[in-house]
């Protein structure tokens, strides 16, 4: 999947559809952000998408901006600020379309990660009824509108995540249309250094399920290792080489096949082969993660 700037059809489609584009990259942005070492976020509001550049390293940036609809007032901020977080062409595709909802990812070849999606939904109204939580009709049955489409809100938005893009060393949301629930929800965690703790609890999480992980492998090693002798010894022993019975004389006898060095013939290449492949195949792993770019990696 090419990325936005490699396409330029789809910039002209959308610069078409806002016609009489205002010249330059203004957009009213709402930026959040969150670098480690800090106490507290910051909150800066920005009206340039050039704007963005001058922001120091941080390791997670939340943007506000207005829903990605092509306007002639803001179609060339969208697109500066496509153009910045190279947003691929299914991201602009899908809202000249008008879809409904749609998702999407890659990876490209410098191991940065993105994700989006659209979507459109009907803001309802929920009341407590019966001790129950209800879809309720905000207008009452005399009023015209009643149970009518009209009669809700529609929340339409979009999203973008990247992880390591060029000119950000850490993850990066941008989200275009939010409602305002969403923004006071972020900007109430300014203030908080819950943040930062949240990314060694989660790495703690991870360790405690890689423990466990690492547990249940060695337990299932153990069993292994402990049973395998007996194994073997059994799939030998009823093998055709050996041959149990009760001679003439009534003394049980022990017969080995004259064909027994067969066995030796063929598991020797095979086990010394399987070892061989093994080390090759480690080998070929711990190069691959040497030549692979470090990255910082954590959650949003």
């Amino acid at each position: 999947m090419s990325s936005f700037c490699e396409d330029p059809s789809r910039i002209e489609a959308f610069r078409s559809i806002a016609q009489r584009a205002v010249p330059g990259d203004q957009l009213n942005i709402t930026v959040l952000e969150w670098t480690r070492g800090h106490a507290v976020g910051q909150r800066e509001h920005l009206a340039l998408v050039s704007d963005l550049a001058k922001r120091p390293e941080c390791q997670l940036r939340i943007i506000f901006a207005p829903l990605d609809v092509p306007q002639a007032e803001s179609a060339n901020g969208h697109l500066a600020l496509y153009e910045r977080f190279a947003v691929p062409t299914a991201f602009l595709s899908g809202r000249l379309q008008s879809v409904s909802k749609s998702f999407g990812g890659r990876r490209d070849e410098h191991g940065t990660g993105t994700s989006w999606f659209h979507f459109l939904a009907k803001n309802l109204t929920v009341q407590r009824l019966d001790n129950r939580l209800r879809i309720v009709d905000p207008y009452p049955s005399s009023h015209p509108l009643h149970r009518s489409q009209v009669s809700y809100n529609w929340i339409k938005s979009g999203y973008f995540l990247s992880s390591g893009s060029a000119g950000n060393a850490g993850v990066t949301l941008v989200c275009f249309g939010a409602s305002q629930a969403l923004v006071q929800r972020f900007e109430r965690l300014l203030p908080h250094p819950a943040w930062e703790d949240s990314f060694n609890l989660v790495n703690q999480q991870d360790s405690r399920t890689m423990q466990q992980d690492s547990g249940s492998m060695k337990t299932i090693a153990a069993m292994t290792l402990i049973f395998l002798p007996g194994t073997l010894i059994a799939s030998l022993f009823s093998s055709n080489f050996f041959n149990f019975s009760v001679g003439s004389d009534g003394q049980s006898e022990v017969r080995l096949s004259s064909y027994f060095w067969v066995f030796w013939i063929v598991a020797v290449p095979l086990t010394v082969l399987t070892v061989v492949l093994w080390r090759l195949y480690q080998f070929s792993t711990r190069e691959k993660l040497k030549n692979r770019p470090v990255r910082w990696r954590n959650f949003l």
